[in-house]
Formats: C-alpha cells, sequence, structure tokens
C-alpha cells in the first residue's frame, strides 16, 4: 500500500489456510509488499476451500485473507523450485511461513539456508504448537487447537460440545505473526543484538487469549462455561416485543444499572435485596435475567434501543452478519469494502482494523491469480 507505515517493506509468504495468510495480509494493510508463495500447480489450498465441481472460482475464504497480495508459484520439493525460492528471500525484509517444524528445513530452504543469502531477514513461524515440545509434529487446525487450548469448552457447552464461532485459534496466531514481524522489523531499523527470529504458535496464542480465565482458575479452581464472563460482566441479551434481539452491559459503574431499571420501568428492583448490589445480583443472576426478560418484552427492539441510547446505557442490537453489512456506522464509516477476484469476482471484506491517512482509498483490493502477479 503506497504511504503505508511498512511501505517499502517486503514480505515473504510461505503459508496457507488462515494463520499465516492472516498474518500476511494485515501486514499487507499496514503498507508492505506481500509476495505469497504457493504451490505449483494447486496453489494455496483455501483458493477452493469449501467449493464444488460447479464451484471453480476462487473461493470468498481465499479472497478475504488474501488480497493485495502477489502470487508467485514454485515446485518447493524441486531443485529449480528451491533456487527460486532462495533467490525471492534473498531481497525479502521478512518471511512467514505455517509448515510444520522442519518441513522447509528437510527441503534444504530453512531459516540457516534463507539467512545464508539475507542475514538481517525477520523470519517468523505460525505453529500449531511451537517449534519444540511433544506435540510439535502433531497436524494442526482450529478445531484442533481451540480444544487443547481450553477456548472450546468456553465457546460451547461441554456437555454437547460443537464447534462454533470463527477460527480464532488461526485468527489470533495470525495476528501475533504479524506483531512478531512488526516487532524483528522495528529491532533491525534500531541495529544489532535483537532478534531476528520469532516462533508463534496457536496453543500459545489462544492461551494468552484467556489469559484473565487462566488466572482466575488459577487463583479460585473455578471452571469457567461460555455462560460465565456473562454472568460476571453482567453481560445481558434479551428479545424484544418484535422477537428481535438486543444486548445490554451492566458491569461497572453502578449508574447503568441505575438507568437500565429507569429505562424499563423496574426502580423497584434496586430496592429488591436480590439485585440491590452487585454481589446480590451476581448470585441471583438467572433471576435478574428473567424479571429483565418480562421488561423487554414489552416494546420492539428499535423503541428499546432509542431509551437506552438516550440514557447512555452500553447496548447495541443484536446482529446477524446480514444487519452488519447494513448498518449506517459500517456502511458511513467504510469498515466494508470490495475486493476484485482474477475472474471479475466481487468480495465483500472488511477493511484493516487500523486506520491511518489515506488507508481507505491507497490499498490494492485485487486478489491474485495463482502465480499471475
Amino acid at each position: 500500500m503506497p504511504g503505508g507505515p511498512l511501505a517499502g517493506v517486503t514480505v515473504i509468504e510461505c503459508a496457507s489456510y488462515i494463520s499465516g495468510p492472516y498474518a500476511g495480509l494485515l501486514l499487507g494493510q499496514l503498507g508492505a509488499n506481500v509476495v505469497k508463495v504457493e504451490a505449483l500447480g494447486s496453489g494455496d489450498a483455501f483458493r477452493r476451500w469449501g467449493g464444488t465441481s460447479q464451484r471453480r472460482r476462487t473461493r470468498p475464504q481465499f479472497a478475504a485473507l488474501n488480497y493485495g497480495k502477489r502470487s508467485v508459484t514454485m515446485d518447493l520439493r524441486d531443485p529449480e523450485g528451491q533456487a527460486a525460492y532462495l533467490d525471492l528471500t534473498s531481497d525479502a525484509d521478512a518471511l512467514i511461513e505455517n509448515f510444520r517444524p522442519g518441513t522447509l528445513d528437510r527441503f534444504g530452504i530453512g531459516e540457516a539456508a534463507v539467512r545464508e543469502r539475507n542475514p538481517d531477514i525477520v523470519y517468523c513461524t505460525v505453529t500449531g504448537f511451537g517449534p519444540t515440545g511433544p506435540y510439535a509434529k502433531r497436524p494442526a487446525y482450529d478445531a484442533i487447537v481451540q480444544a487443547l487450548s481450553g477456548l472450546w469448552s468456553l465457546l460451547s457447552p461441554i456437555a454437547e460440545p460443537r464447534a462454533v464461532g470463527p477460527a480464532m485459534s488461526d485468527t489470533v496466531g495470525g495476528l501475533n505473526g504479524a506483531l512478531a514481524v512488526v516487532a524483528g522489523l522495528v529491532g533491525v531499523a534500531r541495529g544489532e543484538g535483537t532478534p531476528r527470529r520469532f516462533d508463534v504458535s496457536m496453543l500459545a496464542s489462544s492461551l494468552n487469549l484467556l489469559g484473565t480465565t487462566v488466572a482466575n482458575f488459577g487463583e479460585s479452581g473455578e471452571l469457567e462455561t461460555p455462560f460465565s464472563r456473562g454472568r460476571r460482566s453482567h453481560s445481558l441479551a434479551f428479545r424484544a416485543g418484535d422477537g428481535r434481539p438486543l444486548a445490554v452491559h451492566l458491569s461497572s459503574p453502578e449508574k447503568f444499572w441505575v438507568r437500565l431499571t429507569d429505562v424499563v420501568g423496574r426502580a423497584d428492583l434496586r430496592e429488591d435485596p436480590r439485585f440491590g448490589a452487585y454481589p446480590a445480583r451476581l448470585e441471583h443472576f438467572d433471576e435478574l435475567r428473567a424479571e429483565l426478560e418480562a421488561a423487554f418484552a414489552t416494546q420492539p427492539r428499535d423503541r428499546w434501543l432509542e431509551l437506552l441510547f438516550e440514557a447512555d446505557v452500553p447496548a447495541a442490537p443484536l446482529y446477524t452478519i446480514d444487519e452488519v453489512v447494513t448498518d449506517p456506522h459500517v456502511r458511513e464509516t467504510g469498515l466494508l469494502r470490495e475486493a476484485i477476484g482474477p475472474a471479475g469476482e466481487r468480495f465483500l471484506v472488511p477493511r484493516g482494523a487500523i486506520s491511518f491517512a489515506g488507508d481507505l482509498d491507497a490499498g490494492s483490493m485485487e486478489v491474485p491469480a495463482l502465480g499471475g502477479n
């Protein structure tokens, strides 16, 4: 991206699926020139992931993670491809790869070979379980790491576990991979003696995401469930009288609780010993939710939101994605953009989460054809 904070930085992305490509996407959104290395002939498996024989064009999942990059193809098992790969890394500033530990070393193109050509390159691996330890060589996918890290147990009731939500372990691994590369680049710019090698694991990233949960268990021995945070923070969702859901948050300060009871016409709840203070509300949370559910069932969602906003109570409509993409704030602030596929396909994608001067107009939104640019 011309004019971005990482303009002039070249990043080689030798990665597929989600974790490594998401790291590359974030760096590209900051202005880096990201060159994606793909398998000769087939490319990143995510190009066709979820498709059928009737849907051969680039898949939206791939487009969302890879727009703005350049694609080159090579066979990393072949000496000619290996030589091309090392040539490509010679002038790069950073490299991200998400193979199992040791894979590129077996091909003779691991970090040591790359660093012979380019001693100062920032080298970042994003793996499932890290480069060492008993699980290092195991195959790792998002669901597997979510299960092992405990994240899954906080997203789906353990009595009836089901895969839910987005690929969070993959994504947070990629996020930390991008952060590691930026840290490495800053270190290189500052001079000698700073790390050039970074290892990010999806497992460590997922556990890091659960820091407060782990700390709470260490102190209390409490095993949190998918519903623990809602109880503790008093994050509540209700169906309004028209059946449309909304969310409110009441944890602190106390004024939000007071104002909510005024909005719903239940000031009497403040005098009820079960609900008068936060510790009591925590103990009687299910009863409180039942009282508020009855109140919110009396009017449509838009009316409740209007009243809650006027009272400055943290609240929002509980959207599905089709509602998100038409929300006036999302549209007016340009949070969604259009990526263009190799065959002219149009993909709706979120823009970068970090804003800086000119970021809405300067970045390429083209999804690269396999080996095409």
